[in-house]
């Protein structure tokens, strides 16, 4: 017995000390990587190629090779003084602008805000060369597959994966940053997928466009040229505990996170959950924990938002386009009603070049744009949105801890969406960082007469996605926008 002892204790010994030569090891790589002198693929000693993983390596993937990264400056800078960032409770709040309307949630403490952006990412990789993963839509993937599947790209050159935050039950949120040219000024691509949970089809789209893109870079001279002038960064599986909860319970119901928060009505937009004097409330609120329309205790206070707040502040400045995927009928919003009328032109202009390649070569059940004022009215008490979040923040819009949210500053004062209404009345007061960014959000699945609904994940939906990732063109989004971002922006 001493002896078996002995022997699991210096098998533990030996294990520990192999993790630690490994940790050197992978160091000394990026160090040579940065300097120049790594080899095309990343490759290090230590586990070597595997070709699945199981749930215990993820869990020390996760901790014991993951490095620190610098803290992250946050470009909206809180606008008053730091004696001044009581948060108003919501009676005050409404009692202050009740000329102009009401607020149906609080804003986030200023605390919470500044811990938001002080989160710490870290770079998360695996030792060894990249297996040749191709993601198959028709395929069965638990939160753990998709994990190894980001981690396994993280092993090609020109890719890092960061942990940039953890969900409500303790998953891991990556973000993929494809970057071959390693410039930090080039201009960005950004995706974010299945903030809601029942929407399944976002994370598989943007991890298989961006899988097959690098595997493919790997041998095509044009792919790596356009891959070291722009950049991708992608967020693919934004709400990890909703996914996993609806493929547990087999629900097609469920869009929160694990505390039934609707993410996608949680972030601190200039408009969240606001009620404007003449509006009506739109009936797809919640004041409570639901499935759905729910924007939590107070906005921002998901840790799923916390860590896509802190994404979405570093990469707008350098951002070309935001593009968040959804899944609620095959169609495009872009723009927003109350935006400035240059700004609308030129989002509609966007939306119809998206919709131009989803429709190439398609004869039915063809992709449209959006319109119905119930989403796109940022009045109505909706909002809330991870794309208005993203416009605010390249609008140049500052905390206000007053209200808890991104505002526009006018005459030194924070003012909400309710007081303005429209920014074309208060455009000369503002100061942009990224005044031509493109923000779009894509409805997958569109619904057929007599057909399976697409939400979901069954072998009947997935075989759907798979269908009308092809038919649609999703194979060919990323180089058809690398050509419009090239063209725009004069990369030639």
């Amino acid at each position: 017995m001493i002896n078996s002892m002995d022997e699991k204790s210096n098998a533990k010994n030996k294990k520990k000390f192999m993790q630690k030569q490994t940790a050197i090891i992978i160091a000394a790589t990026i160090l040579l990587s940065s300097l120049g002198l790594g080899a095309h693929k990343k490759t290090v000693a230590g586990n070597g190629n595997r070709t699945s993983i199981h749930q215990e390596d993820l869990g020390a993937t996760n901790e014991e090779n993951c490095d620190l990264l610098p803290m992250l400056t946050n470009p909206t800078a809180p606008i008053f003084p730091l004696q001044d960032t009581r948060l108003l409770p919501l009676n005050e709040a409404n009692e202050k602008y009740k000329q102009y309307g009401r607020f149906l949630a609080i804003g986030m403490p200023y605390e919470e805000y500044q811990k938001a952006m002080n989160q710490e990412w870290r770079k998360a990789y695996v030792p060894g060369e990249p297996d040749r993963i191709v993601v198959d839509l028709r395929k069965f993937y638990a939160y753990k597959d998709y994990e190894w599947i980001m981690l396994n790209l993280s092993r090609y050159k020109g890719v890092d994966v960061y942990v940039i935050g953890k969900s409500e039950k303790g998953r891991n949120i990556y973000a993929i940053s494809v970057n071959f040219g390693q410039n930090e000024n080039a201009p960005r691509l950004m995706f974010e997928g299945q903030i809601h949970a029942r929407e399944f089809a976002g994370s598989g789209y943007i991890l298989k466009m961006i899988s097959d893109l690098v595997i493919k870079a790997q041998t095509c001279e044009a792919t790596r040229a356009q891959l070291s002038k722009i950049r991708i960064e992608a967020v693919p599986v934004a709400n990890p505990d909703g996914r996993e909860m609806n493929i547990a319970s087999g629900s097609t119901r469920w869009n929160g996170n694990a505390n039934g928060v609707d993410l996608n009505r949680n972030f601190i937009s200039s408009g969240s959950s606001q009620v404007g004097n003449g509006y009506t409330q739109n009936p797809f609120t919640s004041s409570v924990p639901d499935n759905s329309f729910y924007p939590g205790p107070y906005l921002g206070s998901a840790k799923e938002t916390q860590a896509l707040m802190k994404w979405i502040e570093c990469h707008i400045p350098h951002a070309y386009s935001y593009i968040s995927i959804h899944m609620q009928g095959g169609g495009i919003y872009c723009g927003r009603d109350n935006d400035i009328e240059t700004k609308k032109l030129a989002s509609k202009k966007f939306g119809e070049e998206l919709l131009a390649i989803f429709n190439r070569g398609v004869s039915s059940n063809k992709y449209s744009l959006l319109a119905r004022t119930w989403v796109n009215n940022t009045l109505d008490g909706t909002n809330g949105f991870s794309t208005a979040y993203a416009y605010d923040v390249a609008m140049g819009y500052k905390f206000d801890p007053s209200l808890g949210r991104l505002l526009p500053v006018v005459d030194g004062v924070g003012m909400p969406s309710i007081q303005f209404k429209s920014l074309e009345n208060i455009k000369h007061h503002l100061n942009p960082i990224n005044p031509d960014i493109r923000i779009a959000t894509i409805e997958v699945g569109i619904r057929v007469k007599g057909k399976a609904e697409p939400l979901g994940y069954t072998a009947t939906t997935r075989e759907m996605h798979h269908r009308d990732y092809f038919k649609y063109n999703f194979d060919k989004l990323l180089p058809q926008m690398f050509d419009m971002c090239i063209k725009d922006m004069n990369l030639h």
